[in-house]
């Protein structure tokens, strides 16, 4: 029987700059079965998806996954079942069937709230368009800012503060 374990895992670029490395720790014996799992993860990501083009020296994000129960019985099918996550509002997609960026980042788009705007939002994705949540947010956070800004500023009669 041949017994091999993953312990270090790293995802480079051509010219090898680390993109993420993983590090599997404290391998135990799933109970009945012959399977070796590790019981901590730590994943170190140097880049993201929302700056698919720039690679840090150091780890931006650091995760420690840690299993706390193993449990053997048998799992409905239907929480395998992915067609609802691709169906829901929000949902953050990286998708590879339509090309990849130079880096390998593929096309990434949120699934709009209307089905019917899909296609234009992978198009505009495909034509190179951003991806950028964050960005968003702030926007909209710094729109409404000032519109309560503006709002206070109203019912104070227009006056200067102080």
């Amino acid at each position: 029987m041949i017994r091999v374990v993953l312990a270090l895992s790293d995802q480079t670029t051509v010219d090898g700059k680390t993109l993420r490395s993983v590090e599997n720790l404290d391998f135990m014996k799933v109970p009945g079965t012959e399977v070796y799992l590790p019981k901590r993860s730590i994943v170190e990501y140097y880049t993201w998806s929302t700056i698919p083009m720039e690679v840090a020296s150091q780890a931006l994000l650091r995760e420690t996954f840690t299993v706390k129960n193993v449990d053997t019985e048998p799992i409905d099918e239907r929480q395998f079942c992915l067609r609802q996550a691709y169906d829901r509002a929000g949902t953050h997609i990286a998708d590879y069937r339509h090309g990849k960026d130079p880096h390998g980042a593929g096309v990434q788009y949120r699934i709009p709230a209307n089905s019917e705007d899909l296609d234009r939002v992978i198009e505009a994705a495909r034509g190179g368009e951003p991806y950028r949540p964050i960005v968003l947010a702030l926007d909209l956070g710094s729109i409404a800012l000032t519109l309560f800004a503006l709002l206070l500023w109203r019912r104070r009669g227009g006056r200067r503060c102080g």
